[in-house]
């Protein structure tokens, strides 16, 4: 089966080079921009992008898990084998997800019409089914609770984003998920336009982000995330997983700041626009899985906790407004972090 990687610039699939030889196969992918094709394994079939980052696909009966530049298009590391063919055969048999292959316009074709419905619902379906907890085997251990499945996330912080998501995003009227929006991006870039050039590159710890990877992450993530925002807007389930939480671009300082703030303002104006357009039109019955993260208290200690829930446009809207204000505060603590230390 294809398989539409986040964003619908590039698609994963299967050669087979021998008629009953499994073990002669290659996983590969195609950009959809440029045409351009490349072998990503060899003896590998049936691949599929996971929301941790990592590829995942059959090899002689065993379920394999390699990390995945979506950037690049390239797999990054070594694979490990996590799980028995079984696993995989049944997960694809009980959703029941149908190929895709083409993008939202696909869904919207008058010959879906009477099954769009059935696809969104089997595409939602997907991240609920228990068989996906083959993705936390992905995952880093310990420290983030993680799980692919809303059914099997029975917490309370989960409740709690959930109805906040109803309460600011689906439920609210549009001209206040405008207003935040609006006032979110706005205090971001004020904030962005004040960190000093020479604080930009520097972490305030080994293991933390500077403030130009920040603003990389939010720029590869909410790239993407227009383009799911705008097929919801258009009452379409957009094609692909959800889009990962951790995105960067595999080299963020070979961009120079100011084309990262141009592009990060642009994609605000954009969202904006596609909220502004959609007004009380727009219906929200149609949803995307979107990876929520929150903090909370596991039984060691501060925990991050880490699930796939979907939501509509508004809701959606909304997730990108609360992500873009927690790294807002990210890097306003990252510059007093950086401003306290003492001068060389």
């Amino acid at each position: 089966m294809p398989h539409i990687l986040p964003g619908g610039r590039a698609v994963i699939f299967t050669i087979s080079k021998g008629a009953q030889r499994w073990d002669d196969t290659q996983v590969v992918v195609r950009s959809l921009t440029t045409g351009q094709q490349s072998v990503l394994i060899e003896g590998g079939a049936d691949g599929r992008y996971v929301p941790t980052g990592h590829l995942v696909y059959l090899r002689l009966g065993t379920l394999m898990a390699a990390p995945f530049d979506l950037e690049r298009l390239a797999v990054s590391g070594g694979a490990t084998g996590i799980a028995g063919e079984g696993v995989w055969q049944d997960l694809q048999r009980d959703i029941a997800i149908e190929p895709r292959v083409a993008g939202p316009k696909h869904l919207a074709h008058p010959a879906y019409a009477d099954r769009r419905d059935d696809l969104v619902a089997a595409e939602s379906s997907a991240w609920r089914h228990p068989k996906c907890r083959i993705i936390r085997l992905c995952g880093k251990p310990a420290t983030i609770a993680r799980t692919a499945g809303c059914a099997t996330m029975d917490r309370p912080e989960r409740t709690a984003a959930i109805d906040y998501l109803r309460r600011k995003g689906t439920d609210a009227p549009v001209a206040k998920l405008l207003s935040g929006l609006r006032s979110t991006f706005r205090t971001i870039e004020l904030t962005l336009d004040r960190v000093p050039e020479a604080l930009r590159p520097r972490r305030p710890a080994a293991a933390a982000w500077s403030v130009h990877e920040v603003v990389d992450h939010l720029v590869e993530t909410h790239r993407p995330a227009v383009l799911e925002l705008r097929a919801l807007c258009a009452g379409v389930s957009p094609d692909g997983g959800p889009i990962p939480a951790r995105l960067r671009s595999a080299h963020p300082f070979d961009r120079p700041w100011a084309a990262l703030v141009v592009e990060l303002k642009d994609i605000h104006a954009q969202i904006i626009e596609l909220v502004e357009q959609a007004g009380h039109t727009a219906p929200v019955g149609v949803k995307a899985p979107f990876v929520m993260v929150v903090k909370g208290q596991g039984p060691d200690g501060p925990e991050v906790i880490e699930w796939v829930d979907a939501l509509d446009w508004k809701a959606y809207a909304q997730a990108l407004r609360v992500h873009t204000h927690e790294h807002g505060a990210q890097v306003e603590r990252t510059v007093a972090a950086l401003s306290a230390e003492p001068q060389e």
